[in-house]
């Protein structure tokens, strides 16, 4: 039995708390003993989710020397600490001598920090202490580079995991036509820049007006972009354009029963696990080809790629889905095979537990 502390920044919505969720869950389930420790509040999106399989949530209060403190005396009994967030390292900058006694293992999640100083000073310190660092994707890992001054070759790379699915987005008779029912496109992400979903609202405008017609967008997430994109489809939705804002939603059968395929315009991603997901639940993606997303989606076989920022190419996928809509059933299945044989929570379960066996 393993004794493992996850520290988080908070457990809102977000790739890397997702990922603790399941990871920390699957641990649970398989005997260890499990603990998160986070920055953020109690009733941070994930925490009861994780509180309510058995696995205790330590948030951290008050000022920073207090947060240490407390940080501190819940270690005294953890074997192995497991950090998921760049931030956390820089909060623990302080006590980095203290953490050279234990085994610290760090997963980057992501390939962008906020310009601080102190993030790179903190992640210098950090070499000294970290027994093993994990990149989920190759540019997460080749990002180190820039980002702290890393070199690539002692860091190892370990996929993000999704829950095994029983359930999974049924589209209704395999004969039904598509065009008829309609085709609901999903976005899950957090609603900011990065993510470009204007454009799938320029390419879906680029249609003729019988093609947009046959589409309707489902936004699930939240961010500092969400006024402006609901200012923005407003005026579409005013022209005819089918969109809806859910929100966070935090059930996941919830979000991925909600639409057909799942939609990606971002400019950066690492390994996005709302696309994971939506695989796992038999749905099909469209998504730019960035960051670790082509290892998984193979252009017409499981979902369509394009290049970052060309509308162009968005739009001709689209229409090819109105043409063909028996694409996405196809697709779907290729993409749930796939999941399950790759990505599977159980499957990188066992990869981290050669990380924490290790000398």
């Amino acid at each position: 039995m393993k004794n493992i502390a996850h520290i988080v920044s908070s457990l809102d919505v977000g790739g890397a708390e997702k990922f603790v969720k399941n990871i920390s869950i699957e641990q649970f389930k398989n005997g260890d003993r499990v603990v998160i420790v986070s920055f953020g509040k109690p009733d941070d999106d994930f925490q009861a989710i994780i509180q309510q399989h058995g696995i205790k949530v330590h948030n951290l209060t008050g000022g920073i020397l207090s947060r240490l403190v407390q940080f501190v005396s819940i270690m005294l009994t953890i074997k192995i600490i497991h950090i998921h967030s760049p931030s956390v390292i820089r909060a623990l900058l302080p006590i980095s001598p203290l953490l050279l006694i234990k085994k610290v293992i760090y997963t980057i999640h992501g390939e962008v920090d906020p310009p601080q100083t102190l993030i790179k000073l903190s992640h210098k310190a950090a070499r000294f202490y970290l027994k093993k660092v994990v990149a989920v994707s190759a540019s997460a890992k080749k990002s180190v580079v820039t980002r702290y001054d890393w070199k690539e070759d002692p860091i190892q790379l370990i996929k993000n995991g999704v829950n095994a699915v029983t359930y999974a987005n049924e589209n209704e008779n395999e004969n039904e036509n598509e065009n008829e029912k309609g085709i609901k496109l999903g976005v899950v992400s957090r609603l900011i820049p990065l993510k470009n979903i204007p454009m799938l609202f320029n390419a879906l405008a680029q249609l003729s007006k019988n093609e947009t017609d046959k589409f309707s967008i489902q936004i699930f997430g939240e961010g500092s972009e969400k006024e402006v994109l609901e200012q923005i489809a407003h005026k579409l939705i005013a022209d005819g354009m089918k969109i809806e804002f859910h929100g966070n939603v935090i059930e996941e059968c919830d979000i991925y029963s909600a639409f057909d395929i799942l939609v990606m315009c971002s400019d950066t991603e690492g390994l996005p696990m709302s696309v994971l997901e939506a695989m796992g639940y038999r749905l099909p993606v469209i998504s730019t080809s960035v960051g670790a997303i082509p290892d998984v989606i193979s252009h017409e076989k499981n979902g369509w790629l394009y290049e970052a920022k060309d509308v162009d190419s968005l739009q001709k996928i689209l229409q090819s889905i109105v043409t063909s809509p028996q694409k996405i059933r196809k697709f779907g299945e290729s993409a749930k095979k796939f999941i399950d044989e790759n990505y599977a929570i159980s499957l990188i379960y066992d990869d981290y537990n050669k990380v924490y066996q290790a000398k």
